[in-house]
């Protein structure tokens, strides 16, 4: 992982990038670069949502795991309601097991969220899914389920 974000910068005017016309896999390409990173500044998460929001508004799974993974990997607290949004939509492993591995490897917050998150879903789930995340969430926990 990179630990250094050199390309992006706290900047007042708006990125010059117009993403409107990316199709989906150029912006699934774009979010991966991110996720290569092992630090990433709030304020730099909060521009990307503020200026992007083809990216933290989008109902396309593709990217909103990855925007979810973002969120909980750096500690985007203002979009912690994104990460629990995408989890209640939709419920396919593909998706789910990815988030919750973040949330659970993340903060107190996070793993609070991840447990909190999966409580009200979990009737919604395949029992294959709900096992799978229930290995994830047990890990060196206390929850019992």
């Amino acid at each position: 992982m990179r630990s250094y974000l050199p390309a992006l910068s706290i900047r007042k005017e708006p990125p010059t990038t117009d993403i409107t016309s990316w199709k989906c896999y150029q912006i699934v390409h774009f979010l991966d670069n991110f996720l290569s990173y092992e630090a990433i500044p709030v304020e730099v998460l909060a521009r990307l949502s503020d200026c992007y929001p083809q990216v933290s508004q989008t109902h396309n799974a593709e990217i909103m795991v990855r925007w979810a993974q973002l969120i909980v990997r750096h500690n985007y607290t203002a979009g912690f309601h994104c990460v629990e949004d995408f989890l209640r939509s939709q419920a396919k492993q593909k998706y789910s097991l990815p988030v919750y591995t973040a949330m659970w490897r993340g903060t107190e917050e996070t793993r609070l969220m991840a447990v909190s998150t999966f409580r009200e879903t979990q009737k919604y789930l395949h029992i294959n899914v709900r096992k799978n995340i229930e290995r994830i969430l047990s890990a060196n926990s206390v929850f019992v389920f």
